[in-house]
């Protein structure tokens, strides 16, 4: 062999020599994790029911972030018969805002996860937020548009474009599964609307509508049950102007506000009657509901409550640790099984310049106790910052279901 041969072997053997060996390890199939492949979700249908119906409201939210599963299971019709046998009936709070730049969107009060809270936010932190609920094809609202009667929430007469004018439309949102379906239409087309609960069994719409060049009022009654308005409204003819968008019904008595004078409609006795107009000065700023058939407002951001039987509005005591609301803060009342709920807005300073500022949505609950005094206080069990918006959001209704 010649030399040249002699060296060339011997650099390929010290390459054979220095050159490390690839091996490629198989790689071991590891267990899904994923949350669909929950040993939880695997237990018998029955039993995964029974557990999740004991769970309260206040923690699907979080709960239907776990898997497309559990999204299921919370909107399943099944899922509240079941709590509906172990008696798990909850009031559940709403909150529509119309949301810049999309359209009018709809929350819920939740809980917040304990793992988002560190222990000095557990301290500050009343635990409570509102969650965005998912839905699609979500209808215009207005704040006196809006009520809720059982698990459903009602939208009636409020035009869905901005070429209308009037409407008789009427939508209805399932707050269990969280959609929303169409039911029979007004029985006329209305220009302004305000609609509440006649002693919490029917629904009303009173608003004003022109027909053969006259403005005209009406009334108009809707059986939940039968799904059916009936089919002639009640009509007031006296040339008193328009129905504004603030009514409620106490007493028996739907008062209405109108341009001329105010009205009320005794519906024992199906007739139309002259109201005070006191009754109305606090509720012209939207910032009003009825709980337990007693009127409250915060106008202006002093809480009051109208006492029939002296005509006249009282100041709702204590709400000890209630802060001030701005004098122009945009505040919303609602009846939250029984105790008054309270939405209002707060711009924070130096936030922001132009259409970067934002805006802080508050809520705090109000338990509410009559006292043999002719006096009506309020004990706030919690308030806080639940939710932050573009300026440009308007906070419309508020309205607590029962699911």
């Amino acid at each position: 062999m010649s030399s040249n041969g002699e060296e060339r072997l011997i650099e390929m053997k010290k390459k054979r020599k220095t050159t490390p060996r690839i091996t490629t390890k198989k790689k071991k199939n590891k267990p899904s994790t994923t949350p669909q492949s929950s040993p939880f979700l695997s237990l018998p249908d029955d039993l995964v029911l029974n557990i999740v119906a004991r769970v309260p409201r206040l923690y699907h939210p979080t709960l239907s972030l776990v898997s497309k599963s559990f999204r299921s299971l919370l909107a399943s019709p099944e899922l509240y018969k079941v709590r509906s046998l172990l008696g798990n009936i909850e009031s559940c709070l709403y909150v529509c805002i119309n949301w810049f730049p999309d359209g009018f969107r709809w929350f819920t009060l939740c809980r917040k996860p304990d793992q988002t809270l560190t222990n000095d936010e557990k301290k500050k932190s009343s635990g409570y937020v509102l969650a965005s609920v998912p839905m699609t094809n979500t209808p215009h609202a207005d704040f006196a548009s809006v009520v809720a009667l059982g698990s459903d929430i009602y939208n009636i007469g409020v035009p869905q474009s901005f070429r209308e004018a009037s409407s008789s439309s009427v939508f209805i949102l399932d707050c269990r599964s969280h959609t929303w379906r169409q039911a029979p239409s007004l029985p006329v087309e209305l220009f302004t609307v305000s609609v509440g609960l006649i002693d919490g069994k029917k629904i009303y719409a009173a608003g004003f509508r022109k027909a053969n060049s006259e403005d005209k009022n009406s009334l108009s009654v809707f059986d939940p049950k039968t799904q059916a308005w009936d089919p002639v409204p009640i009509r007031y003819s006296e040339p008193l102007g328009v129905f504004y968008r603030h009514s409620a019904y106490i007493d028996g008595k739907l008062h209405v506000a109108a341009q001329n004078m105010n009205v009320a409609y005794n519906f024992k006795e199906a007739r139309w009657d002259s109201s005070q107009r006191i009754i109305y000065y606090h509720m012209l700023s939207n910032s009003f509901c009825v709980v337990e058939n007693v009127l409250y407002s915060a106008s202006h951001g002093a809480f009051k409550w109208y006492d029939t039987e002296a005509g006249n509005w009282r100041f709702l005591q204590g709400l000890v640790g209630l802060p001030k609301f701005p004098h122009d803060s945009c505040v919303r009342l609602g009846n939250f099984g029984g105790k008054l709920a309270v939405l209002w807005e707060t711009i924070p300073y130096g936030n922001g310049h132009g259409s970067l500022i934002k805006k802080m949505i508050w809520c705090a609950v109000i338990a509410l106790e009559r006292r043999p005094n002719c006096e009506i206080w309020g004990k706030v069990e919690w308030f806080d910052h639940v939710l932050t918006v573009h300026i440009y959001s308007t906070l419309e209704s508020i309205v607590s279901a029962t699911v």
